[in-house]
């Protein structure tokens, strides 16, 4: 093994401008831009794009209720919607996984689909333990 000999001058002259106050600044930090937050679309779901996001909801688990909820609203604002996260449930595949309720939705047009795939998800899939991905 090779050792480089450094000169004790090197350490003495940094000691002696850390003592006397002449120590160069730290470089600049650059900060990280700021993003808005998106506006929460109408039809967000806290529940729903927890159960969308697992990652996302492993990071509520130790919240109540409601702090889960504001946690979600913010999360999706500031990042969810830059990371392109879904926050509805897709109806065709809803409606292909629970046959029984893509039959009351049959004669739906597309936009009401969506809706009422939404909707019977929070009212009643969830607590019923219906598939929804």
């Amino acid at each position: 093994m090779k050792y480089t000999m450094v000169p004790l001058s090197s350490f003495m002259a940094v000691s002696a401008l850390q003592a006397t106050g002449h120590v160069p600044p730290p470089a600049p930090m650059i900060p990280a831009p700021v993003v808005a937050p998106a506006p929460l679309p109408h039809n967000f779901n806290a529940q729903v794009f927890l159960l969308l996001n697992p990652d996302v909801d492993q990071m509520t688990a130790h919240m109540t209720p409601l702090n889960r909820e504001v946690f979600a609203e913010n999360y999706y604002r500031r990042f969810g919607v830059h990371e392109n996260r879904p926050y509805l449930i897709n109806p065709q595949r809803y409606f292909q996984l629970n046959p029984d309720i893509g039959q009351l939705a049959v004669n739906m047009p597309p936009a009401q689909q969506q809706a009422f795939a939404q909707q019977h998800f929070i009212n009643h899939g969830m607590a019923e333990g219906r598939e929804f991905r």
